[in-house]
């Protein structure tokens, strides 16, 4: 029998993966992934294609990676599992082979990913940064699965279990920010960028963004749909860079492709004036990825009646909340509100539902996040939050 691959490419955008997730034989394809991912700056690209990843293993009943990487170059896998979505691919495949072998060599592979995740464990983010990104992963079952980064106090089994107990476990807002300011000064970024992201964190709080933005997906990471653990699983918080052209924010249309309005928000983007006007500008991306069952399947079992749109429109709209506290169901809409003010836009996928916001909308008390979800896609794992801002000083 012919061996079918998904084979992605470097240069695929976010229409690309949602074309790989609507075919009806996706589980039965190997996956092939370039060594790295290229092309138009890749804003929110890496964790939309972990996302993809996980979702083709998660249907898979024995998910395999062929890379292109030679035996004899072995070395090269330590580049390959340096970036989320190349260890994500090791990590949910149960079969990971060479260009020129088939035998298994997935824990030699992700042996060489754990000086980086102790890295991670212990907080040395001079150990982590790439240059312009820096990855926070915590995979399911791993010895070292709860960074203090991302939670003061490891949970136990029960804390998973209780979204409320687990939601308290993890890093308050000022131990995030501290995080992020502590990550951009590590960053290989220009200056001026470096100075008005410090500004940002000061004015704005990132903190207060992260915490709601990572409390609102990790509670929603544990258990699939059926009610047991996930077989494997991973949560992550993403600080990158992306330096884009004029010519691409024009086109960034295909951060997602239906939604034709959101043309004129790019357009006007590209013409931002500044101090120190350029060809290019940069972008701040914030992505938040679990792999979880994701919001609308996670509490559906209490509002079965309405459909996947509506569950997600609701995550979005002032005091609706499934947790405990005074100031309950407010996070998602306060990121709106923050990212509002920053010219910035967000893309949130989960089940199969894609919301897009940017600063065009209208986020008042009248706001209606229907208008701004399409919820006819293909379904995938977990949630992903991906808020972008321009760095336009």
């Amino acid at each position: 029998m012919t061996k079918k691959y998904l084979l992605v490419k470097r240069k695929d955008n976010f229409e690309q993966f949602e074309s790989y997730l609507t075919d009806p034989n996706l589980e039965t394809y190997i996956l092939r992934l370039p060594n790295d991912i290229s092309g138009g700056g890749g804003v929110g690209r890496s964790a939309a294609l972990t996302q993809l990843i996980a979702t083709w293993a998660d249907r898979s009943d024995s998910p395999r990676l062929k890379s292109y990487i030679d035996s004899n170059r072995f070395d090269k896998y330590k580049d390959f599992v340096s970036n989320l979505h190349g260890l994500s691919a090791v990590y949910f495949s149960n079969h990971v082979s060479g260009k020129d072998s088939n035998d298994n060599i997935r824990q030699k592979v992700l042996g060489m990913a754990t000086s980086r995740i102790n890295a991670m464990y212990l907080t040395k983010l001079e150990d982590v940064v790439n240059k312009r990104d820096l990855e926070l992963i915590s995979v399911l079952w791993a010895k070292r699965e709860f960074l203090p980064a991302l939670y003061r106090h490891r949970p136990s089994i029960s804390d998973l279990l209780d979204r409320q107990r687990h939601g308290n476990l993890i890093s308050t807002s000022q131990h995030l920010n501290d995080l992020f300011l502590h990550s951009m000064y590590r960053m290989t970024i220009p200056p001026r960028s470096k100075e008005y992201i410090m500004q940002l964190a000061q004015n704005v709080h990132i903190g207060t963004i992260l915490h709601e933005a990572f409390r609102n997906t990790a509670e929603h990471a544990y258990l699939t749909t059926r009610g047991d653990f996930p077989r494997r699983g991973l949560r992550c918080i993403v600080f990158k860079i992306n330096s884009v052209s004029r010519e691409y924010l024009s086109t960034l249309l295909q951060f997602s492709s239906k939604f034709p309005k959101n043309g004129n928000y790019f357009e006007k983007l590209a013409k931002l004036k500044r101090k120190y006007p350029r060809e290019r500008i940069d972008i701040l991306e914030i992505s938040i990825l679990d792999t979880g069952p994701g919001f609308a399947e996670t509490i559906k079992s209490t509002s079965s009646a309405l459909d996947n749109s509506e569950l997600v429109a609701r995550c979005f709209e002032i005091r609706q909340t499934r947790k405990l506290g005074k100031n309950s169901g407010y996070g998602l809409n306060r990121i709106l509100s923050t990212v509002k003010e920053l010219n910035g836009f967000i893309r949130f996928r989960t089940s199969n539902c894609e919301a897009v916001f940017t600063s065009e909308d209208n986020f008042d008390e009248n706001f209606d996040p229907r208008k701004c979800i399409n919820g006819n896609l293909a379904n995938v794992v977990g949630t992903l939050l991906t808020i972008c801002i321009p760095l336009a000083y």
